[in-house]
């Protein structure tokens, strides 16, 4: 069986549909030290809907893996 090593960051909107919202908490929970984070008022297109939440997600996580290193 593969496995991810790679940092992994989950995101999805809490206004998706349940088959996506399903996937993504089934990667959160099977990839080792994934983070998930779901966003308020958004379903699909997280970046698009929710920007500024997105791109803090985003800076944050990436600036934590960094630290990683």
């Amino acid at each position: 069986m593969a496995s991810i090593g790679a940092p992994t960051l989950v995101l999805d909107g809490e206004l998706d549909s349940t088959d996506i919202t399903s996937n993504a908490q089934a990667i959160a929970r099977t990839v080792p030290d994934a983070e998930h984070q779901r966003f308020a008022s958004a379903a699909h297109m997280v970046n698009l809907e929710s920007p500024g939440p997105f791109d803090l997600a985003v800076e944050a996580f990436l600036a934590s893996t960094t630290d990683r290193t």
